[in-house]
């Protein structure tokens, strides 16, 4: 199943139902059977997909603080996570870096990333978009992962107490954004951390 099949399933099912009905209740069943379609394909992706692969190296630069953003890649509070995030990594590109992953299949991403981090008592059990955290290399090369959570107040909280004379940070996090921008990969989603060399012509 894909949105392929589904795309394509829808097409054949509005020519019989044009043929047959007439346009009237042709685009109203239609609408309707693409609504049901959609949540569907929301549905499976979100909970039945396996796990995409991570593009990023296994650990941040020397250095750096990468912060990770993984959510629906359309979705308000995702996208107030992912512009603050890239407001971050644009102007303290020297100390931090930008991960991300927005697919429908976040929550299967997600699981997967987090299946060695211990969650304090407040984030456990976090199955909302967006989720963030940060993650910072060891002396010994491992990563030392801190899991923020969801945009507001989590992450909006953390961004106003790292970067307090920030005003513009503080207004990008001091609301969701609206619907205008609700679509947020469509400026970009590559993130700033290095692509691991495995996955870098997929």
């Amino acid at each position: 199943m894909s949105v392929a099949y589904v795309t394509f399933g829808s097409f054949v099912v509005n020519g019989i139902l044009y043929f047959v009905y007439g346009r009237r209740q042709q685009e109203a069943v239609s609408v309707a059977l693409s609504f049901v379609s959609w949540f569907i394909v929301c549905l499976w992706r979100t909970f039945l997909a396996s796990p995409d692969p991570d593009p990023y190296t296994k650990v941040p630069e020397q250095g750096k603080t990468r912060i990770r953003v993984v959510g629906y890649p359309m979705s308000p509070p995702t996208a107030g996570a992912h512009y603050a995030a890239d407001h971050i990594a644009a102007k303290y590109g020297d100390r931090f870096e930008t991960a991300y992953h927005f697919s429908l299949a976040w929550a299967a991403f997600a699981v997967e990333l987090t299946k060695d981090v211990t969650f304090p008592a407040e984030l456990k059990g976090h199955c909302t978009s967006p989720y963030v955290q940060l993650e910072t290399r060891n002396a010994d090369g491992g990563v030392t992962v801190l899991p923020i959570g969801g945009f507001q107040p989590n992450f909006a909280d953390w961004c106003k107490k790292t970067f307090p004379d920030d005003k513009e940070l503080a207004g990008l996090v001091s609301k969701v954004p609206g619907f205008t921008k609700v679509a947020h990969t469509f400026t970009g989603a590559e993130g700033t951390a290095p692509t691991a060399p495995e996955t870098k012509n997929e």
